[in-house]
């Protein structure tokens, strides 16, 4: 679970427990990439490592714990900084797959 203080919003916070896939599928590098659960008002720390990146065709394995529910928004964001984003998905059923055509308008 994740340690707050004692202004934050912590109503996100729970027993669920869980992973997603994240399939890059943009053709681009992606260099960072962002998992906030729905409940969340802001973007939560870039899960990739600080010189790591995820190169097209590879896939990258988030764990999540401690959230109310296994809904999650999730970012991409790519080396010509394009972002590609998703809201709502529920991690417990779906692995998430960004394409070129999810690039954010």
């Amino acid at each position: 679970m994740f340690l707050t203080s004692g202004c934050e919003d912590t109503s996100h916070l729970g027993d669920y427990g869980g992973s997603v896939d994240i399939v890059n599928s943009t053709g681009h590098t992606l260099w960072e990439i962002f998992v906030s659960h729905e409940n969340s008002s802001e973007w939560e720390e870039n899960v990739l490592n600080n010189d790591e990146v995820l190169a097209d065709g590879e896939s990258f394995t988030v764990y999540l714990k401690g959230y109310a529910s296994p809904i999650f928004d999730i970012q991409a964001v790519d080396q010509d900084d394009d972002s590609y984003t998703y809201y709502g998905v529920d991690i417990s059923e779906y692995n998430v797959e960004f394409t070129i055509d999810d690039i954010d308008k």
